[in-house]
């Protein structure tokens, strides 16, 4: 027989999810993929857990790679794994067991018009699961069976007429006052799943209770028992209906969310989520639910941001919030990504001004004599070229003495590497002799111990570099440690320019600076201007 996961990987038609089926769900778990923390060098593949029947616990089952692997990039590992587990969901609920052999549900999926007999054992085991004694299950199965057999009860299809119009039928062969005294329940169950059927009770429920109404001797149970079910569905609706909530919701966007993102950002993360929350409960306070949430209630949202700060704001809380929503919609926990469809709004860049050759001659000569220590972090900005956030990261194991090398965790790499030049090894003290685990830059030393998140390492040089230099200079808000990289950038690449083209130039200043492509560092040098024509007077003589 061709493999059941065939229509996992190769089926393109299935891209629709199913409502939820009380009755299958509890037996496996929703497929989830597996990315590897985005390294494209490891397999990825969808996997899930199915409920053993000897043991009754759930049991993972083989990995489902396909030809996934076969692509080079994030985007189209991932739109693959997406249609796969997809697929699978698709089958799980349309009754796919990997404990038991599938060739009807095979045939069905190639011969969608193929016509399905009653699954007596299926429905033996799903009545069983949910918890009826075994002397009603015996007198069910029994009167189910003998339904069946003179044709009362037709399974599958219109099953609410066929069913009311057998036992209606019925009534009308029995001539005893005995008969009908013992038609009664029948007749009472009758009325009760008609009004079962208009609250979205299933066929098969139907035919269930039926049967046990029909049997005399277990009449009363049958009733309690009626109840229960009745009372079961009403719970599972009532959960479907009300879904999580939006706390909830977030609060495990977020922890899925810590296991990609850096420290920093998944504090972002929460920040932004929490205030939307807020909103949320203060704007539309029956809203309880993720699923609640409208594409308008988003845009209502964004624009509040918009109004109340800027553009370039509104922006950063849409990317956010848009990150969030995707896991939720990953997960299978709301329907759409409405902020996906929301535009980005043009907005003006931040950025930092780059210092004069004198204003950059002046501080240095300034800071020699009123704070060497912060002159010491700039520098590594200036020459490194690296980022101040970078800087706080970097601890004494991270620098390789002997060769006279730096690995650090940039922006856009987990492990960067880059030579100290001689100009910073030369003002750097003595590394050999302190603890390797203490960070490099602390507040008062070189090689101590600092408790304290790396933003708020970061902060505080910006902030003394605020009160040391930007008030001594009379500096503007463009001005900060960041700008100094700007500055020497810019500096190295006129340099270069002096004596190769363009293009050359370029060339050896992306080994330095660390960008990864011509193009990034082509419009970096673009925003801050680094390149400026010659006197061009002449030309309009």
């Amino acid at each position: 027989m061709q493999s059941i996961y065939e229509f996992i990987t190769f089926t393109s038609k299935i891209e629709h999810d199913l409502e939820h089926d009380s009755k299958v769900l509890p037996l496996f778990s929703a497929p989830k993929i597996y990315t590897a923390n985005g390294d494209l060098s490891k397999r990825w593949y969808v996997y899930f857990s199915f409920k053993d029947p000897e043991t009754g616990k759930m049991k993972r089952m083989g990995n489902i790679y396909g030809k996934a692997n076969n692509y080079k990039t994030k985007e189209a590992r991932l739109t693959i794994l997406t249609s796969y587990r997809k697929n699978l969901l698709f089958l799980l609920k349309k009754g796919f067991n990997p404990f038991v052999d599938n060739t009807l549900l095979h045939q069905k999926l190639k011969d969608p018009f193929l016509k399905e007999t009653p699954k007596k054992k299926v429905k033996e085991q799903v009545v069983k699961e949910e918890g009826i004694p075994s002397y009603l299950n015996d007198a069910i199965k029994s009167a189910i069976k003998e339904a069946i057999e003179e044709q009362t009860i037709v399974l599958g299809g219109e099953n609410e007429v066929s069913v009311t119009e057998s036992i209606a039928n019925g009534e009308k062969v029995l001539s005893t006052e005995k008969q009908k005294a013992d038609l009664s329940p029948i007749t009472k169950s009758i009325a009760k799943q008609e009004k079962s059927i208009a609250s979205g009770l299933n066929n098969e429920d139907l035919v269930e209770n039926v049967a046990i109404a029909e049997n005399k001797e277990g009449g009363e149970r049958a009733a309690i028992q009626n109840k229960k079910i009745a009372d079961d569905n009403k719970t599972i609706a009532k959960v479907e209906d009300d879904g999580i909530s939006i706390t909830k919701t977030f609060d495990l966007a977020l922890e899925l969310k810590e296991k990609e993102v850096s420290e920093r950002t998944i504090s972002d993360y929460r920040r932004k989520s929490n205030k939307f929350i807020a909103w949320m409960e203060a704007s539309y306070p029956d809203k309880k639910n993720i699923k609640s949430i409208a594409r308008k209630d988003i845009i209502e949202y964004l624009n509040t941001i918009l109004l109340r700060t800027s553009a370039r704001s509104r922006n950063n809380y849409r990317t956010e919030l848009g990150s969030l929503f995707q896991v939720l919609k990953d997960n299978e926990l709301v329907d759409e990504n409405y902020i996906q469809s929301i535009p980005i709004l043009t907005s003006k860049p931040k950025r930092h001004k780059t210092y004069s050759l004198e204003e950059q001659k002046k501080i240095f000569k300034y800071l020699e004599k009123e704070d060497p220590h912060l002159l010491l972090f700039i520098k590594f900005v200036s020459y490194c070229f690296i980022r101040p956030i970078e800087v706080c990261r970097i601890k004494i194991k991270d620098i390789n003495i002997e060769e006279r090398r730096i690995q650090y965790k940039a922006k856009t790499s987990a492990k960067k590497t880059k030579i100290i030049p001689d100009i910073l090894w030369e003002v750097l003290p003595d590394l050999s002799k302190l603890d390797k685990e203490s960070y490099l830059f602390t507040p008062k030393a070189i090689g101590a111990f600092w408790d304290a998140k790396e933003i708020n390492r970061r902060d505080h040089f910006s902030k003394r570099f605020t009160s040391v230099v930007k008030e001594q200079f009379g500096l503007t808000e463009d001005h900060g440690v960041y700008s100094f990289r700007h500055t020497f950038i810019s500096k190295l690449y006129r340099k270069l320019r002096e004596k190769a083209t363009p293009f050359e130039a370029k060339s050896s200043l992306m080994l330095i600076t660390g960008h990864t492509s011509m193009v990034s560092l082509e419009k970096y040098l673009r925003d801050i201007d680094a390149e400026l024509p010659e006197d061009y007077s002449k030309l309009f003589e």
